[in-house]
């Protein structure tokens, strides 16, 4: 029988996941890159990160060869992968290498993805997705596999976009359409100059047959009966940030047909 007074506590998780600064447009795969040193056995099986950038068609990979062994190395690679048919020709792999420093490889990951808002091609991005800060500034976030980032404005030192509304502004958005999980953040300025910061989750369930069944043919939307699933206001930051990452590897969870 299964144990009603669990849950899902995603802490020691969170605190051991690499953050890294993912600009708007990233889709985050698997993803269990630790933080700190290469962890004492390794990594088991191959892949250790994987990110998709589907505008400019790259994807960078990070896998850990031997697997489980702990005297192995990090191999990493980038490339470009081809588009509809009609388009340009592949342009394959752009940079690759191999070491078993975490902070080399933290290092150049973050590099990539940067460079993902420049490199070629340049079809148009998602309405939703918009401009954000330089990648450099944002802030470090713990991201598990699943979630497309639409907007990140989130920076290291917190600030309202300039010119922005004083009723509220988007800073991040992502979403999970395998979960049918969005995941919002707008911050607003109060009188007095201070600052306060929304956060919500929100699920959008199946749409249903008479009979029960689900309608897969239904197009994903969050629009309609949408359920909010969290929700905090914050005007501490770091609090902010922290709830953050807590939705994003472990709030939903729990979160689905039933719930």
């Amino acid at each position: 029988m299964a144990n009603r007074g669990y849950r899902f506590d995603p802490s020691q998780m969170i605190a051991a996941a690499q953050p890294f600064r993912v600009p708007a447009g990233w889709i985050v795969g698997p993803n269990k890159f630790q933080a700190g040193e290469v962890p004492a056995e390794g990594y088991g099986g191959s892949s250790v990160l994987y990110l998709m950038r589907a505008d400019r068609r790259l994807c960078i990979d990070v896998e850990w060869h031997p697997e489980s062994d702990p005297n192995g190395h990090y191999h990493y690679y980038v490339e470009q992968y081809a588009g509809p048919e009609g388009d340009a020709p592949d342009p394959g792999r752009l940079d690759s290498g191999e070491s078993r420093s975490s902070g080399e490889v933290v290092a150049w990951v973050n590099h990539w993805l940067a460079r993902g808002l420049a490199e070629a091609p340049t079809e148009g991005l998602p309405p939703d997705i918009g401009s954000g800060p330089a990648p450099e500034q944002l802030h470090p976030l713990r991201i598990c596999s699943g979630w497309n980032i639409h907007r990140n404005a989130l920076t290291t030192v917190p600030a309202i976009p300039a010119g922005s509304d004083p009723g509220g502004v988007r800073l991040f958005r992502a979403v999970d359409a395998a979960r049918r999980l969005r995941l919002d953040v707008t911050t607003r300025a109060e009188s007095g100059g201070q600052v306060r910061y929304a956060l919500e989750l929100v699920y959008s369930p199946w749409s249903r047959t008479e009979r029960g069944r689900r309608r897969t043919e239904v197009p994903l939307s969050f629009e309609g009966d949408v359920r909010r699933a969290h929700s905090i206001d914050t005007p501490v930051y770091a609090d902010l940030v922290r709830e953050l990452e807590r939705c994003l590897w472990g709030v939903g969870a729990e979160i689905g047909e039933g719930h």
